[in-house]
């Protein structure tokens, strides 16, 4: 029988991991992608060092995450505002996921494989019911999925769970990465105009990231996804910008899940309250999604961690 089963191997998922690795507990990792850290991916094309997800976050250099994981060296301040300190990576936020990753190879990991509901065997064991028929058992769960997934898997153990789930709201952004000649663009504003359809404009010029002489532009897009996204969504940035029509490099990326707005209501954090309590002993619950303020990567880690604690109470209770 397994130990403890983590579904998703986001960030919050990967924590998670981490910290139960520490404490020496053996895990199965479920993901239903063929690779872990969620919509946090960085690649390099031709000189640019870009990122699928969010290029900065509004962390601080000093986040306890930092130190802990021994980044201080992989992440620098891309720009300071009034309010806001943000933070990025040299290598990307991959450095992040990949610094996570680590303890990964100590343990068991099953990629592109989906859960369809989870429940009881005995008073001792858990059931995951896979969508491919397979049946796990174990003594543990950590389910580390978005609240539209997390919903359907609680359905069948924990069905007053599942309706607090339901409907839950998510911000639907493009990331849109830009490359240019820093000599073919007029002054770059540090956020976008007020009356734009754009949330954020980042910028930088770490010379990690991009070629000499070069910048990367990381604007988010709102847009509606019964729509989709414009054919030429470069071409009307550019246009809206007064930008050059043809950057050196764009590229685009879109994760439906990487947005939760959910922490904006003011019922959010009674809601994630009463889930804590409606969570049987053995099962807990971690990602950005139960996080009750903005998510940053610190409290993303956090969710995972406190829900490897609360594992690891459950699990020394059954022992003793």
């Amino acid at each position: 029988m397994r130990e403890v089963v983590i579904i998703g191997g986001g960030i919050s998922g990967l924590a998670a991991l981490t910290e139960l690795d520490r404490a020496g507990i053996r895990c199965t990792l479920i993901e239903v992608k063929d690779r872990v850290g969620g919509s946090l991916r960085s690649e390099v094309v031709g000189g640019f060092c870009i990122d699928h997800g969010v290029m900065f976050t509004t962390d601080r250099l000093d986040a306890p995450f930092i130190s802990a994981l021994n980044l201080q060296d992989a992440a620098y301040v891309p720009r300071h505002d009034a309010d806001d300190s943000y933070l990025a990576f040299r290598g990307g936020m991959q450095t992040l996921i990949d610094r996570l990753s680590e303890s990964l190879s100590r343990h068991s990991v099953m990629f592109r494989m989906a859960v369809s509901s989870i429940g009881r065997m005995d008073t001792r064991r858990f059931a995951i019911c896979m969508e491919n028929g397979m049946v796990l058992d174990t003594s543990a769960i950590l389910v580390a999925t978005p609240a539209r997934y997390a919903e359907r898997i609680f359905y069948t153990l924990r069905p007053e769970m599942s309706f607090r789930l339901l409907d839950y709201r998510y911000d639907s952004i493009a990331r849109v990465s830009l490359g240019y000649h820093l000599a073919d663009l007029p002054d770059l504003p540090a956020d976008p105009p007020a009356d734009y359809p754009l949330t954020y404009l980042h910028v930088t010029d770490h010379p990690e990231r991009v070629p000499p002489d070069h910048c990367l532009i990381q604007l988010g897009v709102r847009y509606e996804r019964q729509k989709g996204l414009p054919i030429d969504l470069v071409g009307e940035i550019a246009a809206l910008m007064d930008w050059p029509p043809d950057p050196v490099f764009d590229h685009i990326s879109v994760w439906p899940e990487s947005d939760p707005i959910m922490w904006l209501d003011e019922a959010h954090a009674k809601n994630i309250e009463i889930l804590s309590h409606l969570l049987p002993d053995g099962i807990a619950i971690a990602n950005s999604d139960y996080v009750t303020a903005r998510p940053t990567l610190q409290n993303r880690i956090e969710s995972g961690q406190q829900a490897a604690q609360r594992i690891l109470k459950h699990l020394n209770h059954q022992r003793n």
